[in-house]
């Protein structure tokens, strides 16, 4: 059974800068909040999950004494590639058999690599400005996400460990069956939090992260070394979290949001809104809405020239 989403309140946090608002800042007095989100990818935007994933795999395996002096076997690298814990765990436990002969089950396995998850933290660092953009995120108005491959119980304790901002909604490997490039976190993500991808902005990395944020609707800030800054349309390179300007995303969603909100109004005006609930006349009874005018005056549809089949 799939466990239900992490919805916790978060902690105040810093001042917003200058150019980010409020949380919850109108722009007109009779406007509403825009709805906008940001989500983000924690493994590679907030610490170096690679790197984590090959410093635990070295400590398994040297656990069932299997000497790894050079390189890791391939079979295991492409597993860590993926960071997906199933496929990272069932690469080990072929290394072992192939190496010692020994066979270990995928559930000793899995709490082995969990231990040695938990041990890591003590060593940890987060990339530089991290923290900071969680706060700002936080603070900006936006419904905040964290995604992640994960497990959930690593997660939380990993935001303990670090004393991170806790986010509205926390999705990890526990509830994210398929990983990237599917869009799969994403599209869970727009779904939990409730708003639309094209409300909403990724913070990820690499070519998979961009791949499955972009196909489920999100405009995208890929983290990227520094001398590949750039980027247009949808998609926006930074080589450190403390250049996004999360003011200027905001009112580009705003734009995009008034835009719709317009285009809406204006269809409204002109009779072109599909049918609303049926219409009740004084009585209370309820009384069908009738067809819109075609140009010639009378009242036509498809349906009324049907015949049954």
């Amino acid at each position: 059974m799939q466990s239900s989403p992490l919805v916790i309140p978060h902690p105040p946090a810093p001042a917003a800068r200058a150019t980010e608002l409020a949380p919850g800042r109108a722009d007109d007095p009779g406007e509403q909040p825009l709805p906008w989100s940001v989500v983000v990818y924690i493994d590679l935007v907030l610490f170096d999950a690679a790197a984590l994933w090959k410093a635990v795999s070295r400590q398994v395996l040297s656990d069932y004494r299997v000497e790894t002096p050079d390189r890791l076997p391939d079979a295991l690298v492409l597993a860590l590639s993926t960071g997906d814990l199933q496929q990272i765990s069932t690469a080990l436990t072929d290394a072992v058999s192939a190496r010692t002969g020994t066979r270990v089950t995928a559930e000793l396995m899995r709490l082995r690599i969990h231990s040695h998850l938990i041990r890591a933290l003590d060593g940890m660092t987060l990339h530089p400005s991290a923290r900071t953009f969680l706060h700002r995120a936080l603070s900006s108005g936006a419904k905040v996400a964290f995604l992640s491959s994960m497990p959930r119980s690593w997660v939380r304790r990993l935001c303990e460990v670090m004393v991170l901002p806790r986010p509205h909604l926390l999705l990890t490997g526990d509830e994210v069956c398929r990983g990237r490039p599917d869009p799969y976190g994403y599209l869970l993500a727009v779904h939990q939090l409730g708003i639309p991808a094209r409300y909403g902005v990724a913070v990820d990395s690499g070519a998979d992260g961009i791949k499955a944020a972009m196909a489920a609707g999100y405009k995208v800030i890929a983290l990227v070394p520094k001398d590949m800054t750039g980027g247009s349309g949808r998609l926006r390179l930074v080589g450190d979290l403390a250049e996004i300007d999360l003011g200027a995303v905001r009112s580009a969603l705003l734009r995009t949001w008034q835009q719709e909100l317009a285009e809406k109004s204006a269809e409204e005006s002109r009779g072109l809104s599909p049918a609303g609930p049926p219409r009740r006349s004084a009585s209370g009874r309820e009384r069908p809405v009738p067809p819109r005018a075609s140009r010639t005056g009378r009242g036509s549809s498809r349906a009324s020239d049907s015949r049954p089949g």
